[in-house]
């Protein structure tokens, strides 16, 4: 992951024929579909909690952005 211009960038690999729960830090939950507006059909939003956005993934390479305010 990477901190930027208050955005957090995360990239990950999870292997094929696996599953994961991604945890996306974020201060805006709100507005994690407006930056992330396509998001692969094996992504699912699981949950959207005050300072984190929980994602379901499927066996893959992803990238995902977030507001993130130190």
């Amino acid at each position: 992951w990477k901190l930027t211009d208050g955005e957090i960038n995360l990239k990950m690999q999870t292997p094929p024929n696996t599953s994961a729960t991604v945890f996306v830090p974020t201060t805006d939950p709100a507005n994690f579909t407006k930056m992330n507006p396509t998001l692969p059909k094996d992504v699912k939003i699981f949950k959207v909690g005050k300072k984190a956005v929980i994602l379901s993934v499927q066996g893959g390479k992803y990238a995902f952005v977030a507001s993130f305010e130190k």
